[in-house]
């Protein structure tokens, strides 16, 4: 997978003025513009500002770190994040506030939306009686990447969001999703499971198996073949991806029975052996998978742990309201999945990113699961952080780099199902 490189335009008028206060007394004037919101018309400049302004505009923002291997795009983009204070504060509902107007600017730049036949918004009741929000994603059959099949034909996608299990929605994460189906040609299922620390661990597990559950009883309703789930997630969704894997392996099918008996996964009748559905495969997109061990086992802790887009200060405050106030311990699979039992899952299509705090729990999940007899395929992001799917809008290089991971998401599907 390469990072393709975003196309150099010349110098507007706009931007001539911005090179020309990157080298004044105003400059200072300049970095506090740069740090606070901007329209979506002046972010969609930005991808056309020559390299050596981009650079001299992270200069100005004087970030504690410089990753070369990111492109001055992406440098300028985690600098003045990283200034602006991280991810997420002791402040929840704050947190919500400017992450939820944070991803609505990035979508409302989207000038190109990938091609769907339609969205609609669902419910379904959880365990505990409450209503939980879904979204659904119907692709267009012609024209579209599931090898000419149409979505009867084909899985359904149940994809879990990402924001440290505190933040986040099917909103905030719906202009991937469009990706999502438009690239695979499958349908999207996104659900919007309670958050922490309201709702702390398991209440996310619970709500994405309940929804597994529920979406493997509405095949027809959906619009998907019997018995084929793929779950997938971005971060604490990859984690919620991969416990849902786990916990519904533990209690029905193998994936090896999936394979060869398929229908038995929608069935309401018969043992619970034969009526519990299990994902026929797990894509996992640098997600969370240990919450129990710190710097001193995973390198890109230390490494990446500031000057990006996610910190470990953001994770540490994910970590306290998922666990503070959880009956879990962290080091149950629940919660850390790399602790659980690994034998026997779904195939495993796992991405992360290179300048991502994440980077090494992800890559040592993905060597664990292979190493317990699993099919696995592993990639990463060259020069990407965490959160480079959310970035479509702002950065080519990250959305050719997302249209690359799904499309190689769905040959790995296609190479273990159908060849």
């Amino acid at each position: 997978m390469t990072q393709s490189r975003p196309r150099r335009f010349a110098i507007t008028a706009p931007l001539a003025k911005a090179a020309a206060l990157a080298n004044s007394p105003q400059s200072k004037h300049l970095q506090a513009k740069i740090q606070s919101q901007v329209s979506p018309q002046v972010a969609r400049l930005l991808p056309n500002i020559p390299e050596p302004v981009l650079l001299k505009l992270v200069q100005l923002i004087g970030p504690a770190k410089r990753f070369e291997s990111a492109d001055p795009l992406m440098q300028l983009i985690m600098a003045a994040t990283s200034k602006q204070g991280g991810l997420v504060t002791e402040d929840i509902k704050a947190s919500r506030r400017r992450f939820n107007q944070t991803t609505v600017l990035l979508q409302s730049m989207q000038r190109d939306v990938p091609d769907i036949a339609s969205v609609k918004d669902l419910s379904f009741d959880n365990r505990q009686g409450d209503a939980i929000k879904l979204r659904h994603y119907l692709p267009n059959v012609a024209g579209s990447t599931g090898k000419d099949k149409p979505p009867s034909e084909l899985p359904l996608i149940v994809f879990f969001h990402g924001g440290g299990f505190s933040l986040g929605d099917i909103e905030s994460h719906d202009e991937f999703c469009y990706y999502l189906c438009h690239y695979t040609g499958f349908c999207v299922l996104s659900v919007d499971y309670r958050l922490a620390p309201e709702a702390p661990a398991p209440a996310a597990s619970e709500d994405c198996i309940d929804a597994v559950l529920w979406a493997a009883k509405q095949h027809q309703t959906l619009a998907f073949k019997s018995g084929q789930i793929i779950v997938c997630g971005d971060s604490a969704g990859g984690n919620l991806a991969t416990v849902v894997s786990q916990q519904l392996s533990l209690s029905g099918l193998t994936a090896a029975d999936n394979l060869t008996d398929s229908s038995a996964t929608s069935s309401a009748q018969g043992s619970t052996h034969a009526s519990t559905p299990v994902p026929i495969m797990q894509w996992l997109i640098y997600p969370v998978t240990d919450n129990e061990r710190g710097q001193s086992h995973y390198p890109s802790y230390q490494n990446y742990g500031s000057g990006t887009l996610l910190s470990l200060e953001d994770k540490a405050l994910f970590k306290q309201f998922y666990l503070g106030n959880s009956s879990l311990d962290k080091l149950d699979p629940l919660v850390s999945p790399i602790h659980g039992k690994l034998d026997n899952l779904p195939p495993a299509f796992v991405v992360t990113a290179e300048l991502d705090v994440l980077s090494d729990e992800g890559e040592a999940y993905a060597q664990k699961l292979k190493a317990c007899g699993n099919k696995v395929e592993l990639i990463k992001a060259p020069g990407m952080p965490h959160g480079f799917v959310n970035l479509t809008s702002l950065h080519p290089g990250a959305r050719q780099i997302t249209i690359d991971m799904i499309e190689s998401m769905r040959e790995f599907y296609f190479a273990v199902y159908d060849e």
